[in-house]
C-alpha cells in the first residue's frame, strides 16, 4: 500500500481547475460559500480532460468526503466565493 498523499487546501472566488502531479483517491470538499458550487474529478490521460464524476453539487454548508477512482484534476464551478 502506498502512503497516503495529502494536498494542501485550497479557496477561491468562481471557477477554476486544479491540477495534481500525482493521482489522488480520496477527496473531501467542502461549500463554505452562499451559492451552489459543482464539481467535477477526473484525470487528464494524454492530455485529454476526461471526468468520471460531473457536476455533483454541493449546496452551502455542505461536505463531499469519499474515497473515489484516482483522479488528478478537481474542476469547480462557483459564481461566488
Amino acid at each position: 500500500m502506498r502512503d497516503i498523499i495529502s494536498y494542501g487546501g485550497f479557496s477561491g472566488t468562481g471557477s477554476q481547475t486544479i491540477k495534481f502531479s500525482e493521482p489522488g483517491s480520496q477527496i473531501c470538499i467542502s461549500n463554505d460559500g452562499s451559492g451552489e458550487m459543482k464539481f467535477s474529478l477526473g484525470t487528464s490521460p494524454g492530455g485529454a480532460d476526461y471526468y468520471f464524476f460531473n457536476d455533483m453539487v454541493l449546496l452551502p454548508g455542505e461536505i463531499f468526503d469519499e474515497w473515489v477512482p484516482p483522479f488528478t484534476q478537481i474542476k469547480i464551478e462557483a459564481s461566488g466565493p
